[in-house]
């Protein structure tokens, strides 16, 4: 029975040690709205349709902590053009035009990035 005991614990052991223990859910901060709010995007949300085709949504903090807001962005763009976004407080336009739009952009890239790399 010792010997099963010791056995079960090396395994899991093991096991556990193999494992990739990251969590994949947190939020990243992205900066300031013009109205002092903190933008972070919900790194679950992000979603890919391709590479320049995803969607992801927003928190608007205050400066007490207190969510104010979930705001999701749309983003495309064709190959050769420039991309656009849009988001659910009906803003709209080039991405380069945006704090908060250029700043979630150029993460979602650096996430695609990781998964084309890493083959996630």
């Amino acid at each position: 029975m010792k010997k099963f005991l010791i056995t079960v614990l090396v395994t899991f052991a093991i096991i556990f040690s193999c494992t990739d223990n990251r969590a994949e859910a947190y939020d990243y901060y992205l900066g300031d709205y013009h109205t002092g709010l903190k933008a972070y995007v919900m790194t679950e949300t992000l979603y890919f349709e391709s590479m320049r085709t995803f969607h992801a949504t927003v928190k608007a903090v205050n400066s007490s902590g207190r969510v104010v807001d979930y705001i999701t962005y749309y983003f495309d763009g064709a190959p050769g053009q420039p991309e656009t976004y849009s988001n659910t407080q009906g803003y709209s336009g080039l991405v380069s035009s945006g704090n908060i739009s250029r700043k979630l952009f150029e993460y979602a890239m650096s996430v695609w990035r990781e998964k084309v790399l890493n083959g996630r």
